[in-house]
């Protein structure tokens, strides 16, 4: 009896955070376009997604497409929080934690499902 209480008390609790957690997601793959372009003290990072399968990370003068270029882009999307209207600098220490140190400028330009244009900006000192 308790041992079937403790399992629904964990269903109910797992059902939660997953809601949750997916209602405070970034669904990037029902966006047109997005592009954003991290510059540092050294090196420009870019990173493309065209809707559906078109991926492109650079890094310096380097390029990757496909496969590897999705996961880079994902990775990105995982420390990168586009549901606030602009950046602080809390966003930019997330992007350090995926070694991308000395950030000068973040650019995010967005075409969302919808057609609608969104920008996102942050400069060092501003």
């Amino acid at each position: 009896m308790i041992k079937g209480r403790i399992i629904f008390i964990f269903i109910v609790l797992l059902s939660f955070f997953i809601s949750s957690h997916h209602t405070l997601a970034f669904d990037w793959y029902e966006n047109i376009e997005m592009k954003v372009t991290i510059l540092t003290t050294d090196i420009e990072y870019e990173w493309e997604y065209e809707n559906p399968n078109d991926f492109e990370y650079e890094k310096g003068q380097t390029i990757i497409k496909g496969k590897k270029a999705k996961e880079e882009y994902e990775q990105l999307l995982s420390h990168l929080d586009l549901s606030n209207e602009k950046f602080d600098d809390q966003h930019i220490l997330k992007l350090e934690e995926i070694g991308i140190k000395n950030i000068e400028r973040v650019e995010v330009h967005l075409v969302d499902g919808e057609g609608n244009y969104k920008t996102w900006l942050w400069k060092k000192g501003t």
